[in-house]
């Protein structure tokens, strides 16, 4: 990656500062503004430092500048002096819409706004959403009808407001049928006061990667001029020992630089890993890093088949790696981002993607794919279907013999809200699945929750996860380099695994069924096993040593 000075990179965000100042960020029509390259990956709480000191006279720069925490803080002063201001009012329920303090605490600002015969043209619309924070979908209806019925409402936006009804249609029926879940906090080792977000759980719940904007970041204060306070993001990750998760550690400068880098896919083991990069020269792009032993490699980018001039923003990996199932903007798509699949190549790249579909593709925003460990069952979040609001999360299968998806189910109220639900993933005992989400007992912004299912999570497709140990003679090398390849009784590849470096360890998932192992490794004999997996032992965690021998 071409590398820019700390100098010319504080030149650039200045200059892209100014710009923000002199432009409104919330829109005065029911369109949603359209992300363009360059811009954070989602709607993300910039997390102000603890040490930034708000002054109410700067309320209005703070707004302009998309630091809407600091601006929340500012405007309820100015509210303190003056609470009939009409324009504080407004401008307090509009910070509230675009954090992640507390949405429905938008309904008395803006419920006040809108008997004021100066009020915003799009007063009833921000009422209408504050509703649909507030689960009051009847009132928010009515407040979305006003506002459709308005005169000055431009005919192109009718179709969104229409959505937005749709929406709160469908969160009445979902959280009349609520699904039965628990939502565990995965506390102060993990979480922190800043927004963590796009949790992937490895198959084993060992290891947990997610996006933070904390303090102590790499680029922390960076990403706009440090008075303004805001913190980029980085990945970390935290691992479990002895059944208890260690504090969250920053996955280094390896990956990690002054510019926001997020995680947002994996390989059902953990050691591959998609990222989102947005740099001066990797706007909204997917790059690749592996992992081998405890080292992950520097960032690449997925080429030129998967990255374009749009945005592709989220992507996950197939059991062997060599399927890539993304998020992107690019032309030719159903509406808005659609996901793709790619099949990696002999040489390494990836093949020119073709679209999922409209079985899985809306005409609205589809991003946030988590491919689960049959290889089969795809979970995404999509704004389209009977979201109830924003992003909602959603499964399908796909079936290889029609080479369909099944129509995409929405996973249910309370796991999916009236705000965006993304980045969904599922732990391979299908009991326990991990989501970012603003509650109550949150540390501060959005928190990483595990989520308990009462019931399957989905479809009910069996499997077994196997820990495999590898054991070399004692006067050999302790860490052989080692390929394994499972197959099944119609000798066809099921998974292809590399031990870590450092361990001698892999893991393997699988069904019911009988399969044949083998093994080749440098300098040893090859192990070959065939083994079967019962039905009745599923869900089941198995461990299995293979002791290799010399020729």
């Amino acid at each position: 990656m071409m590398r820019i000075s700390s100098f010319s990179r504080q030149i650039y965000r200045i200059g892209f500062l100014l710009i923000l100042g002199t432009t409104c960020i919330y829109s005065q029509t029911a369109s949603d503004t359209t992300k363009k390259s360059g811009q954070r990956r989602g709607k993300r709480t910039q997390s102000t430092g603890p040490n930034f000191k708000v002054e109410k006279k700067d309320a209005g720069s703070y707004f302009s500048n998309e630091n809407y925490v600091a601006a929340l803080l500012a405007y309820q002063m100015l509210y303190t002096d003056n609470p009939s201001d009409v324009a504080v009012n407004n401008r307090l329920g509009l910070c509230y819409l675009l954090t992640n303090l507390g949405k429905a605490k938008a309904v008395p600002y803006f419920e006040f706004v809108v008997k004021q015969k100066d009020a915003p043209k799009d007063a009833y619309l921000n009422l209408g959403k504050a509703y649909s924070y507030a689960n009051k979908f009847d009132e928010a209806i009515d407040a979305y009808k006003t506002y459709k019925e308005s005169p000055s409402l431009k005919p192109e936006f009718t179709g969104e407001v229409t959505r937005l009804i749709e929406m709160a249609e469908n969160g009445k029926k979902l959280i009349a049928a609520p699904i039965k879940v628990a939502f565990e906090n995965m506390g102060k080792q993990i979480n922190s006061n800043g927004a963590d977000y796009n949790p992937i759980i490895n198959a084993d719940e060992t290891v947990l990667y997610f996006t933070s904007m904390r303090q102590g970041n790499i680029g922390a204060g960076t990403d706009i001029p440090t008075d303004i306070g805001i913190y980029t993001a980085d990945v970390y990750y935290a691992q479990v020992r002895e059944g208890v998760w260690q504090k969250a550690k920053n996955i280094g400068p390896i990956i990690n630089t002054e510019f926001d880098e997020e995680v947002v896919g994996t390989n059902p083991t953990g050691d591959k890993m998609i990222l989102y990069f947005n740099e001066f020269d990797a706007a909204s792009d997917l790059f690749y890093s592996f992992q081998t032993g405890k080292t992950w490699s520097k960032p690449e980018p997925m080429g030129p088949s998967i990255n374009t001039k749009g945005n592709e923003t989220g992507g996950t990996l197939s059991k062997d790696g060599k399927i890539l199932i993304f998020a992107s903007d690019r032309k030719g798509g159903l509406g808005g981002k659609d996901l793709y699949k790619s099949n990696r190549l002999p040489n390494g790249d990836w093949s020119t993607p073709v679209s999922l579909g409209p079985k899985i593709n809306s005409p609205y925003d589809e991003d946030a794919p988590f491919l689960f460990y049959d290889n089969k069952t795809l979970y995404f979040s999509s704004k389209g279907f009977d979201s109830m609001g924003g992003y909602d999360i959603f499964w399908s299968v796909y079936d290889e013999t029609t080479d369909t998806w099944s129509d995409p189910v929405n996973m249910g109220y309370p796991l999916n809200t009236s705000d965006d639900d993304e980045f969904f993933s599922l732990a391979a005992n299908r009991k326990h699945g991990y989501i970012a989400a603003t509650r109550e007992d949150g540390f501060g912004d959005q928190d990483i929750y595990r989520v308990v299912f009462e019931g399957e999570a989905g479809k009910d497709i069996r499997y077994t996860y196997i820990r495999c140990t590898i054991s070399t003679p004692s006067d050999s090398v302790q860490y052989p380099r080692s390929k394994v390849v499972v197959t099944n009784e119609e000798n066809k590849i099921i998974g292809s695994y590399t031990p870590e470096g450092t361990s001698n360890k892999f893991l393997m998932i699988l069904g019911a069924g009988k399969y044949h192992l083998n093994m080749t490794t440098d300098g040893l004999k090859p192990y070959t096993e065939d083994f079967e997996i019962p039905e009745k032992a599923q869900p089941a965690e198995l461990t299995k040593t293979i002791a290799l021998t010399k020729p």
